[in-house]
């Protein structure tokens, strides 16, 4: 018998690394946990505070924008943020409870800061997601620039538009607009 070679030689061996790196992969979640993993692999899940006057979103898949008219003049939004009649401080109030409800989702920031930090995570992989909320005066009340984006790959399945969409929606069933 012929020992195999060529390029059905190549693809076995380049299988057999899949195999590996895949085998290696669930051996690191199963030690050291999914979040864990995410962590080790790229760093803490929190992308920290965002510039909304310098804010260059590129348009992305895997985030979503939204902003009042004008405060995101580099980025490219996906929608104009909403005014609520009611003030900067209950509007404030209505969104940490609108991301509260939502399961796996940490609030990282916030407490004497002008930005609201959360950290969300998928529901299988524990993907984490980092969600900036900056709450402000408006002409009849207050609105917001929230920007979710994902920390892992390159397409979030419009997990990140979802969401907001869902929070805005709480927003509004809390304080009315």
């Amino acid at each position: 018998m012929s020992k195999r070679s060529g390029p059905g030689r190549m693809v076995l061996n380049i299988l057999l690394v899949i195999v590996l790196v895949v085998v290696a992969i669930a051996l690191i979640f199963v030690a050291y946990g999914r979040e864990n993993t995410w962590v080790a692999l790229f760093g803490p899940p929190d992308l920290g505070p965002v510039d909304f006057a310098t804010l260059r979103n590129k348009g992305l898949i895997n985030q979503y924008l939204i902003c009042p008219e004008g405060y995101c003049p580099a980025a490219k939004p996906a929608a104009v943020s909403p005014i609520f009649t009611v003030s900067p401080g209950e509007l404030r109030a209505a969104v940490i409870v609108a991301a509260e409800v939502d399961d796996r989702v940490v609030q990282v920031s916030g407490e004497g800061e002008e930005e609201l930090r959360f950290v969300a995570r998928s529901n299988l992989m524990r993907y984490p997601d980092t969600v900036s909320v900056r709450v402000l005066p408006a002409e009849g009340g207050s609105t917001l620039a929230i920007y979710s984006r994902s920390q892992i790959g390159r397409s979030d399945f419009g997990v990140n538009k979802a969401r907001i969409e869902r929070w805005l929606e709480r927003i509004r069933q809390a304080v009315g607009g």
